[in-house]
């Protein structure tokens, strides 16, 4: 089996959980850099626009609203071509746990 096949649905697309992690993720990177302490997801939202198969993908996030403890992101998945694929939202919050960068 093609190890990229393990990333798809039944019908041989990338399945849209891996496009969430990599909208959770952008947005994680994003805010991250901005806070003193590790950094968790709050919440976060998903719009699939459009199915892929085989391509390469990639995620950006940018700051809607930086707090003390709390940003708030948006972010895309698009094809390395520039094709968007997803969209995503999110809060991302500041825990008590100092992090090491």
């Amino acid at each position: 089996m093609d190890r990229d096949a393990l990333f798809d649905h039944a019908f041989h697309q990338i399945h849209g959980g891996v496009m969430a992690t990599m909208l959770d993720t952008a947005g994680w990177f994003t805010a991250a850099p901005h806070f003193d302490n590790w950094i968790a997801t709050v919440e976060f939202q998903t719009r699939l626009l459009e199915p892929v198969e085989k391509v390469d993908l990639v995620a950006a996030g940018r700051i809607v609203r930086l707090g003390k403890r709390i940003a708030v992101c948006e972010m895309e998945v698009r094809t390395a071509a520039g094709n968007l694929i997803a969209l995503g939202a999110g809060t991302f919050t500041a825990t008590s746990v100092p992090a090491k960068w």
